[in-house]
């Protein structure tokens, strides 16, 4: 997946930044970066979907830091109305933005992912 060089969150650009020693990801509210892991580069879309969404609760003061029960449990409280705001501000974020599943489908016959111009030929 080839990750943007930045991105929208709630009106403030996010530098993404990537880190091939790292396999996880981090949000800096503070400075305005997103920091991903490359070292599995399966798991890249994933971790970039995790950190934006949580980057977005944030900024919407949505995620809260719960410490009574361990050291880092994070809770999230919103309603329905709440969590459309979130899908919106998570369609502009991703705006063009592409994710490598987006292309491909699987060939029922042998199983193997093609890309969706190959099967249409």
């Amino acid at each position: 997946m080839k990750l943007p060089k930045s991105i929208i969150i709630a009106g403030r650009e996010y530098t993404v930044k990537q880190n091939p020693k790292s396999a996880g990801g981090n949000g800096n509210i503070r400075d305005c970066i997103i920091t991903i892991g490359t070292k599995l580069p399966k798991e890249i879309p994933i971790v970039f979907l995790h950190e934006v969404c949580e980057v977005i609760m944030v900024e919407r003061g949505v995620r809260f830091d719960h410490t009574d029960d361990l050291p880092y449990e994070l809770l999230f409280n919103f309603n329905h109305k709440e969590f459309e705001n979130i899908i919106c501000d998570l369609s502009y974020a991703l705006k063009g933005v592409t994710f490598p599943m987006e292309n491909q489908i699987k060939d029922k016959k042998n199983g193997q992912k093609k890309n969706k111009k190959e099967i249409s030929k």
